[in-house]
C-alpha cells in the first residue's frame, strides 16, 4: 500500500474533496443571500409599494421591467421614461419578451391603463403585473 506522505519527498497528493466541499457550502450561501436580496431592489431608487395578491407567481424569464409609481413617474428597465416616449424606448425590444409592470397601488387607474395600453399597441403579448403575496 503506499502512502500519499513519504518522509523523503514530502506530500505527494492533495486531497481535492474538502476544498470543494467548502466550495460548494460558499455557493449555497450565495445563492440563498441572493433569493433574500435580490427581490427587494429597485432599480434607481424608484418606490413601488406593490398591491397584494393571493395567486403571485414568480416570472421565469428575464422580463422588461415597467414600473409606474404613486406619483406618475415611469421608468424602463431602471431608466426613467416619459410617458409619451414609451413608444420609443420599446421600439428596439423583442416583442417576445414578457412584461412585468410593477405599479404603486396608489397610482391612477388611468395611468396605468394608458401604460398597459402603450404596451398593448407596440405588440407586446405577455404582460405581467407585479404583486406581492
Amino acid at each position: 500500500m503506499k502512502n500519499s506522505f513519504d518522509g523523503k519527498d514530502g506530500l505527494t497528493e492533495i486531497n481535492m474533496v474538502p476544498l470543494i466541499d467548502v466550495m460548494l457550502v460558499l455557493v449555497v450561501i450565495l445563492l440563498m443571500t441572493a433569493a433574500f436580496v435580490v427581490p427587494n431592489m429597485t432599480a434607481e431608487g424608484i418606490h413601488v409599494s406593490l398591491p397584494q395578491a393571493q395567486s403571485a407567481q414568480a416570472v421565469a424569464a428575464s422580463p422588461v421591467q415597467v414600473e409606474l409609481d404613486a406619483e406618475g413617474r415611469l421608468s424602463v428597465d431602471g431608466q426613467p421614461v416619459a410617458v409619451s416616449n414609451l413608444p420609443a424606448v420599446l421600439a428596439d425590444m423583442p416583442r417576445e419578451r414578457p412584461v412585468l409592470i410593477a405599479a404603486d397601488k396608489a397610482v391612477q387607474l388611468q395611468a396605468f391603463v394608458a401604460v398597459m395600453d402603450t404596451l398593448r399597441q407596440q405588440g407586446f403579448t405577455r404582460i405581467s403585473v407585479r404583486t406581492q403575496r
